[in-house]
């Protein structure tokens, strides 16, 4: 069964009519299924970076949204994370600055609208832990704005710089990465969080590792961890 996460001061529980459209999608280079599933990379050369879209279509219409968290995990099937994905400032790539940049105020395509209208300000967060490796997506607002169902908006553009890629091993290892939630923060008590894959939740990097389904083939993933907007704000600070 679909499910839809409201994380607020009290859980509100919506069935949708079994013909909605809604959910998330991450995908390579563009939005939706404009974009691929699978990135290749010959791991020999320092320039250039890999592009990752994220977008969103909610169920219905949310009336007064500040801000965003998404939720990205790296995973091998060796339940490891090679130093080439070692993004943090100590890490094996962490040394290069702008290793991971976000846009969250794209122009967006045709199919899929920026959210944002160019107003937010964006940021990450990279964390690495024993077999897997988190990357939060942020976006805030200096104002409230509606989010209407029905339309799949493009919510952000994540840089992954190749700086340093022959200095550190690990870049043609297989590997996902499952766009596990978004957030939406609201402009009222708690989060609104979508997990419901819309086309695809989840990429491959260097290997297309069969059928899609990101809890078999990306193991490991960890309970989604409580989020609060003043966390969030902390961040661009």
């Amino acid at each position: 069964m679909r499910r839809v996460i409201v994380v607020a001061t009290l859980l509100t529980l919506w069935a949708p009519a079994a013909h909605a459209q809604y959910g998330i999608n991450l995908s390579w280079d563009d939005c939706g299924l404009a974009g691929t599933t699978l990135k290749t990379f010959s791991c020999d050369t320092n320039t250039g970076a890999q592009v990752l879209v994220g977008s969103f279509r909610p169920p219905f219409t949310l009336p007064a949204v500040t801000g965003m968290d998404a939720l990205i995990d790296i995973q091998t099937p060796t339940y490891s994370v090679p130093s080439w994905w070692y993004l943090e400032p100590t890490g094996c790539r962490g040394a290069s600055p702008g290793l991971v940049a976000v846009d969250v105020n794209s122009a967006g395509t045709p199919s899929c609208p920026n959210l944002w209208g160019g107003a937010a300000s964006g940021g990450t967060s990279f964390h690495v832990f024993s077999y897997f490796a988190r990357l939060d997506v942020l976006a805030s607002l200096p104002e409230t704005i509606p989010v209407y169902s029905g339309t799949e908006y493009e919510v952000f553009r994540v840089m992954i710089s190749n700086q340093r890629t022959t200095d550190c091993t690990g870049c043609l290892n297989a590997a996902c990465l499952w766009l596990e939630q978004i957030y939406m923060v609201r402009d009222v008590p708690g989060l609104y969080g979508l997990s419901t894959p819309l086309d695809h939740e989840f990429v491959y990097w260097q290997v297309d590792q069969g059928a899609p389904d990101p809890r078999g083939r990306c193991p490991g993933a960890v309970p989604t961890r409580a989020t609060t907007w003043g966390a969030i704000k902390s961040m661009y600070r």
